[in-house]
């Protein structure tokens, strides 16, 4: 049986331009404009069921895309937590913090943010929950979430290294579409506004 798995990331925020994991921020202007651009497509898609980050801007941008379909939030489709990190653009935590952000580099996965998460706990949790969903039973679903949150299920989804989850580029206010059939998995679209 086949599953359509569609993934939206929550609109633009106040906080563009910096780690911003598990901080509860809202939605830009922009951001709001995004989301009201792509609920224009997302309402011609009949979904059996809406999966939803419970942190605020993915909340907002559910709200904002105004689809009558059943919605659970879920603290497991949060972003990861970037610790000490958070709401800090790259050039000033590289100012400030540059060993660890060369320890990042070096150590990848097994990285631990500066009093947050470990990546490959956060992304083991994202794997763990995809394999769940999978035997649900549903025809498309809908997942509005974070940045982090979508390179990891569409990497864990398509078979590949968790290291590859950098590849993926996953655009504010955006949808990608992953097609799980029982044996295989593809990757319909990445980033598409409407």
């Amino acid at each position: 049986m086949r599953m359509n798995i569609y993934f939206l990331r929550h609109g633009k925020t106040v906080s563009a331009g910096t780690y911003t994991g598990s901080t509860d921020v809202s939605l830009s202007a922009d951001g709001i404009d995004q989301i009201v651009s792509i609920s224009l497509y997302l309402r011609e898609i009949e979904f059996d069921f809406v999966f939803c980050s419970t942190l605020g801007r993915c909340r907002k941008s559910f709200e904002l895309l105004d689809i009558p379909v059943q919605c659970s939030f879920d603290a497991a489709l949060k972003e990861i937590n970037f610790g000490r990190w958070e709401q800090r653009s790259f050039n000033d935590i590289y100012r400030e913090d540059q060993k660890n952000m060369e320890r990042w580099f070096q150590l990848k996965e097994k990285f631990t943010f500066p009093e947050g998460d470990n990546i490959l706990e956060f992304s083991t949790r994202i794997k763990d929950w995809f394999e769940k969903l999978k035997i649900e039973g549903y025809k498309s679903v809908l997942i509005v979430s974070h940045a982090g949150v979508i390179k990891h299920a569409v990497t864990h989804l398509l078979g590949l290294h968790i290291n590859q989850a950098d590849q993926f580029e996953i655009r504010e206010g955006h949808v990608s579409l992953l097609s799980i059939d029982d044996d295989f998995t593809v990757l319909k679209f990445l980033n598409k506004n409407g």
